[in-house]
């Protein structure tokens, strides 16, 4: 039996960080761009997303999933926020599958008149390069590339020499920068 060790971000307890902190922002319309195939087992971030929803909500969530090739980038973000605008529902925060569409979705939305995060917040994930340069700067999840690098190099090296190397998750975090917006701070009490 050929068995491989797998080395990577924990974006299964991510999604469950960004739910949980767009809830404690005040957001309860919290929509998920979904670019990847939904019936994908290696990664994790759809069905966190539905299961952290449903725990701190007690309902489903809105999804909108990507049609094959299920590609993640500038584009996509700005077709599948075109088709949830199209549906009519209600949203106050968008999480996307990674941070290029969240560029897509902020072009998109800004084109059509929304402001972020005063309209609509959105989240990214990756923390990618440019995500602290764009305007407003993305809010996204990130974790130590460097950190993941070496854990992917030192098991890599350990499998070439022969030894029994294990599966291992980064840590992943909430970058907080400009494209969330707090609405329980809005919230009067008159």
């Amino acid at each position: 039996q050929f068995r491989l060790p797998v080395v990577g971000a924990d974006m299964d307890g991510g999604m469950r960080k960004i739910v949980g902190y767009l809830k404690e922002k005040g957001h309860r319309d919290i929509v998920y761009l979904n670019g990847l195939d939904p019936t994908m087992k290696s990664d994790k971030r759809y069905e966190a997303f539905l299961e952290a929803y449903g725990k701190l909500f007690g309902d489903d969530p809105t999804v909108v999933d990507n049609d094959p090739p299920y590609l993640t980038t500038v584009e996509d973000g700005m077709k599948l926020v075109d088709r949830l605008l199209a549906t009519g529902k209600n949203f106050t925060a968008i999480v996307t599958t990674n941070d290029l569409m969240a560029y897509g979705v902020i072009d998109r939305l800004t084109c059509r008149g929304y402001r972020i995060p005063e309209d609509v917040s959105v989240v990214g994930i990756d923390d990618i390069l440019y995500s602290k340069y764009i305007n407003p700067p993305l809010t996204t999840l990130g974790y130590d590339y460097r950190f993941l690098g070496k854990k992917i190099f030192s098991t890599l090296f350990a499998e070439i020499n022969g030894e029994r190397a294990s599966s291992a998750v980064v840590e992943t975090n909430i970058v907080e920068r400009g494209t969330v917006r707090d609405l329980t701070e809005s919230l009067s009490y008159d």
